[in-house]
């Protein structure tokens, strides 16, 4: 079967969309691509081109395919085999055919491509395929299955789930389905919803019930048969409390008690088997309570304070008040926030007053300043000052005076000796005076009396150890003393010395050592290892004979047997190792004394049983069992003590029955009486008896009742004095409270309250102020004068009730006063109209408008006397007011204001522009106020000027402001105009880069104002010329109207210097490096180099470095920053040197080395080839041999017979193609 795929089912890149799902055996594809690609970094190519990629599925796990390349276009194909999951990555898993490797298939040529390691049956695999070269190289190929299969594999079997049936809440299982042939993946479903795709499922839910997971086998071709599986998860908790206590004491929780931080768990089994824990974390709120606060000073005579102690506040902890003097360590207890105990001590140092007691020494006439005082007499003298410890400290000097005194030295020489004596050398005897400086620094005068003698006295002073002697003179001398030697010195004078003798002790020492068997002990040079007593002799801190004593101690090993018992699953802990299985033990350790000590344990493990136990409680009942209470349903371990002491573990069952249940409904009228079991009952409520059911635990029976209450009804009842009241057959004159029964709706009685009153005869009074003129209505009399009125009405009882009237008359005259406040500015509103009202009829209407504008309302009350109108704009107002009678009154107002303050502006004038040229300060401003009222302030500016004229502006926005004398604001701006700065453009067009004597020349001016004046000048003279046209410097200067001008400065250079210079022509030997860099008078951007020779050029490199063999001319063409051209040549001559080689010896007789020629290099001619023995006979001349072959030359024959061995001459001229002859001589040995 063959696969006709197009190229578009290769990709340039891994994708999975480049996978064929049927068999690849017989695909035929080609590989050309005008992308680059991407392939993997291992592939076998040298450089990457048109990467193209193809997959397919693994059906067997080994694999073989032979790649049949068809026609190539350019290049070869290059093919290997990679695994790349989901093109993360990608693996070389077969050999390679490849550039990098030597082995790319060419047109016509089959590689088989083999993987090298089993593949994944349904696992996807790409044949990777690139060009030795690159677009538009393209293979065609055939891929021929050799060994294997390919194609997805179908998925007939549904994957099988094993797991669990339950599992508790925290724990978690992983789904590993048994494999099936052609799944590389499975698609997992938890409960209907999709759970992505791997190979296995971790099933961790916490919230229990039951859950159903399916798993669906599938490779990236085919989906197979979907399995299911159901899991439930069971409950557990794990909860923690959280104790705190003081140190010291103790917390009772799940029947233990607890006195310690620590954390405890207690499990229980709950549903499914799942553990629960109850956890007690308990800490301590002091669990540091022993502190120790160091250590405090005071001086002496001090006290400290506990409150004075930081630490206390700082830690929020009480003390009782304490203060301590002596010194020494303290204690104190403290008590925090919790009321727990901490134990602090401190240590208390008392600071002694410190005294310091010195000499001071100073001569005569001089003073010691002393703290604040100066001292020039001796004595003793105190002071008082703080030490380095902060204490008082005592300071004692003894002043001495010292005084200046004499000194008399006596000095005895040799005669004809001298003396050096304060720089001077004294040989005569005499007293000499010198003016000196005493110890003390105090002035001193020293006198010597020096004397020639015959004798001088020599002083010795020596030690020795006792013991020894030592030699004076002629006398041996072993004790302490004085000793005096006499020296006799011809021609000279004696000499008498004097030796004082010391005697050094030897010392004796006494050591007492332990060691451990086995160890030693060196002292003195010298090691020991058993127990004696030893003597050593050394030498002591005198240089003298010390002896010591040494008694050594070797301590025996020491071993000790314990014999213990432990339960199973406890352990015994000896020398931090924990041991818990029954066994015999040595253990090697070090005892107190340093030495080894072996320990043998025998450890016996004792056995443990269990037992069942079974209870049933009823429901809120527990059983106290082994000193805990049980009260829910469920199964318990309960450790126990067995007989050998160690835990033995009951499982106790505990089944808890439940209670029934039962409701009886009543319904009683107040007062009754209801007995439920033996109780009687008069009250509305849940009552409740407790009896026992079938199983022995409680039944409830609960009784609901209600007590209906006898209901009331209350009539409140108002008659007027003298009527009479008939209720339930009693007649009533007198207000009171009655009272009748009638039967409810529930067959209880109802209470009918009467609450009867008689009520008298009601009177009131009333006034009214009227204006004169008004009327008021009185219960329909029109009341027109002052005076009293009544009327008798009727009440809302029925009885009778008298009204009074009192009516006043008072003039309702509208009487007012007006102040009139105008606007200080033009076009202000704040004129002011104030009405004062003196009289008349309130409320009064008032309506008020400007001259025919809208009208606006008020109203004012009694008491509202002012009408103030403010915020006017200046005009004629029009108010009418309206009294409560129907009066009005018209009145007019005008509120006046100033005429409009304003400013004349006189500004620069240039050719209607403010500014007379671009961006000079040539402008001016002068301000001139009119309007409003004068006097007038000065023009203030936004840039802080006060002043009403301006000079030297530039262009621009300015604004300004001034107040007239009722400090009404004038606000400006003005604009200073300028014109368009003058613009000057010099075009200056070369037309060739290189030759700058052809140019266009043009200028181009606009702005200012008016028409433009153009000159041009060449500097530096600045002379007006017409046009440019030599090199050099030049001007252009415009001109407007205005005046104003710009200048532009340009240049026409020199035509530039085009120089290239690869150096003079080199004559150099044969296969000589030659290196070429061009030297140049500008920058060169490009290269071009030219060559006849047998060498190959960098042709775009700045310099060569080349081997040369022959005549050759080299040339280079470059290119400058500027565009130009220029290039150069060398020429190099090379000399061929001759060289040539001359054996040393021959062998005519033996299979080599049986001629004797020369061998040189080519071109050279042969004009004599001669051979003399070594007494100058010709042996042999003969120039038609043919050089440099090693069968032809001379033979080591002479008249045709073999010459003698031994030493010949040789002499060959030879001639070069340049004519020059070459004469080699020498040696040569022939040997038979």
């Amino acid at each position: 079967m063959h696969i006709k795929v197009s190229n578009a089912q290769l990709c340039t890149e891994c994708d999975l969309d480049c996978i064929i799902c049927t068999d690849i055996d017989g695909f035929e594809g080609n590989n050309g691509s005008d992308e680059m690609g991407s392939g993997p970094p291992s592939f076998c190519t040298i450089n990457q081109h048109q990467m193209t990629w193809l997959g397919f599925i693994a059906s067997s796990e080994d694999f073989s395919v032979d790649v049949v390349v068809g026609g190539c276009a350019s290049g070869n194909l290059e093919v290997g085999l990679f695994e790349a999951i989901d093109c993360n990555g990608s693996t070389l898993i077969s050999n390679c055919y490849g550039g990098s490797t030597g082995t790319a298939l060419s047109s016509g040529e089959t590689g088989t491509i083999t993987a090298n390691q089993d593949l994944v049956i349904g696992q996807y695999y790409f044949l990777v395929f690139d060009m030795t070269s690159g677009p538009p190289a393209n293979c065609d190929f055939t891929l021929n299955v050799v060994s294997g299969e390919t194609g997805a594999p179908d998925l007939i079997d549904p994957p099988v789930l094993e797991g669990p049936d339950a599992i508790c809440d925290g724990e978690s299982f992983t789904f590993i389905p048994d494999p099936i042939a052609g799944a590389t993946s499975y698609e997992w479903e938890l409960d209907g919803e999709d759970e992505g795709e791997s190979e296995d499922f971790i099933f961790d839910q916490t919230e229990q019930g039951t859950y159903t997971i399916c798993a669906t086998p599938l490779n990236y071709c085919t989906t197979g048969l979907q399995s299911c599986t159901e899991i439930s998860v069971g409950s557990s908790y794990d909860t923690t409390y959280y104790e705190q206590i003081c140190q010291g004491d103790c917390i009772l929780f799940e029947g233990e008690m607890f006195c310690d931080e620590e954390y405890e768990e207690f499990e229980y089994e709950s549903f499914y088997g799942c553990d629960s824990i109850i956890n007690l974390e308990l800490t301590l709120y002091n669990p540091e309570n022993e502190i120790d606060l160091g250590a405090f000073f005071i001086c002496q005579g001090e006290e400290l304070e506990v409150d004075d102690i930081d630490y206390y506040d700082d830690n929020d902890l009480s003390v009782e008040d304490e203060t301590f003097e002596d010194p020494g360590i303290h204690f104190v207890d403290a008590f925090d926030e919790n009321g727990c105990l901490y134990y602090t001590e401190f240590e208390l140092n008392v600071l002694d007053i410190d005294t310091a007691q010195y000499e001071i020494s100073i001569c005569e006439n001089e003073f010691y300043v002393f703290g604040n005082d100066t001292l020039e007499v001796g004595g003793e003298y105190c002071a008082i000052n703080q030490s380095s410890n902060n204490c008082d400290s005592l300071t004692i000097i003894n002043l001495i005076i010292s005084s200046n005194f004499d000194t008399i030295i006596e000095q005895t020489i040799c005669n004809q000796d001298s003396i050096l004596f304060r720089d001077t050398t004294l040989t005569e005897s005499g007293s000499y005076i010198f003016n000196l400086k005493s110890p003390f620094g105090c002035d001193s005068i020293f006198q010597l009396n020096l004397t020639n003698s015959d004798t001088i006295i020599i002083d010795r002073v020596e030690s020795i150890c006792s013991g020894e002697v030592l030699i004076f003179g002629d006398t041996t001398l072993t004790t302490e003393g004085r000793y005096e030697n006499i020296i006799s010195s011809p021609g000279e004078c004696d000499s008498l010395e004097v030796l004082q003798l010391s005697i050094r002790e030897n010392s004796d020492y006494y050591l007492s050592i332990s060691i451990c068997e086995g160890d030693s002990f060196s002292i003195a040079s010298q090691t020991v290892f058993d127990s004696n007593l030893y003597e050593f002799h050394i030498l002591n801190s005198e240089q003298c004979d010390s002896t010591i004593i040494l008694e050594l101690e070797v301590t025996s090993d020491i071993v000790e047997e314990y014999n213990f018992a432990v339960c199973t699953g406890e352990m015994i802990t000896l020398g931090g190792i924990e041991y818990t299985e029954e066994d015999t033990y040595v253990l090697e350790s070090q005892s107190f004394d340093g030495c080894d000590s072996t320990t043998i344990l025998n450890l016996t493990v004792l056995e443990t049983f269990s037992n069942n136990e079974h209870f049933s409680i009823c429901e809120n009942d527990s059983i106290f069992y082994e000193g805990i209470f049980y009260a829910s349903n469920g199964n318990y371990e309960v450790p126990l003590l067995s007989q050998n002491n160690c835990d033995s573990i009951i499982m106790l069952s505990i089944a808890v029955n439940n209670h029934t249940e039962s409701i009886i409904s009543e319904e009683r009228c107040e007062g009754d009486i209801y007995t439920f079991y033996n109780t009687n009952i008069d009250s509305s409520g849940l009552y409740s008896n407790v009896l026992t059911n079938h199983l022995n635990c409680d039944s409830t029976v609960y009784l609901d009742i209600t007590f209906h209450a006898n209901p009331i009804t209350q009539i409140d009842l108002v008659q007027c004095i003298g009527d009479t009241v008939f209720f339930y057959g009693l007649e009533l004159i007198q207000s009171g409270l009655y009272s009748g029964t009638d039967a409810s709706s529930m067959g209880c009685d109802s209470t009918i309250l009467l609450n009867l009153s008689f009520e008298e005869i009601v009177s009131s009074n009333m006034e009214t102020y009227l204006c004169i003129g008004e009327t008021f209505d009185f219960f329909g009399e029109e009341i027109t004068e002052a005076g009293q009125y009544s009327e008798h009405l009727p009440s809302s009882s029925g009885c009778d009730s008298i009204v009074y009237l009192d009516a006043f008359f008072e003039d309702c005259n509208l009487y007012y006063s007006v102040e009139i406040t105008d606007n200080q500015c033009f076009g202000d509103a704040k004129g002011i109209i104030e009405i004062n009202i003196e009289n008349g009829a309130f409320p009064l209407n008032v309506e008020w408008y400007q001259d025919l504008g809208s009208s606006e309302f008020l109203t004012l009350n009694e008491g509202d006397d002012n009408l103030i109108l403010s915020g006017l704009s200046s005009t004629t107002y029009n108010i009418q007011i309206t009294d409560r009678l129907g009066n009005s009154t018209n009145l007019n107002f005008d509120i006046q204001e100033p005429a409009i303050l304003q400013a004349d502006e006189v500004l620069s004038n240039y050719n209607l522009f403010n500014i007379q040229c671009f961006g000079d300060n040539s402008g001016s401003i002068n301000i001139i106020p009119s309007g409003g009222t004068a006097p007038y302030s000065e023009v203030i500016w936004n840039d802080g000027v006060i002043s009403n004229i301006r000079e030297e502006l530039f262009s621009g926005t300015f604004n300004y402001s001034f107040q007239d004398v009722n400090g009404c604001m004038f606000e400006g701006d003005i604009e200073l105009v300028e014109p368009d700065s003058l613009s000057l453009i010099v075009d200056l067009d070369f037309f060739d880069p290189c030759d700058f004597s052809q140019f266009n020349f043009d200028t181009y001016a606009e702005g200012g104002f008016g028409n433009i004046n153009v000159s041009i000048y060449q500097e530096p003279n600045h002379v007006i010329i017409n046009e440019p046209t030599l090199p050099g410097n030049y001007s252009v200067v415009i001109t407007d109207e205005n005046g104003c001008n710009k200048t532009e400065y340009f240049m026409i250079p020199n035509n530039p210097d085009l120089i290239i210079d690869l150096g003079i022509d080199l004559t150099i030997n044969e296969g000589e490096f030659i290196f070429l860099e061009p030297t140049s008078s500008l920058n060169i951007v490009e290269y071009s180099w030219f060559g006849d020779g047998h060498f190959e050029l960098c042709q775009d490199c700045s310099n060569q470095d080349i081997q040369i063999f022959d005549d050759a001319s080299i040339s280079v063409v470059v290119i400058f920053e500027n565009g130009c051209e220029s290039q150069d040549e060398i020429s190099i001559n090379v000399i061929h040197p001759v060289k040539f080689f001359v054996p040393n010896s021959l062998s005519p007789l033996h299979n080599t080395n049986q001629y004797f020629n020369i061998f040189h290099s080519e071109d050279i001619i042969l004009s004599e080839f001669k051979i003399y023995s070594r007494w100058g006979q010709l042996v042999f001349d003969d120039t038609s041999i043919l050089t440099n072959n090693i069968e032809s030359g001379w033979d080591g024959t002479v008249n045709g017979d073999y010459a003698e061995q031994g030493v010949y001459v040789y002499y060959i001229l030879l001639e070069d193609m340049k004519g020059d002859s070459h004469v080699l001589t020498g040696n040569i040995t022939l040997l038979k």
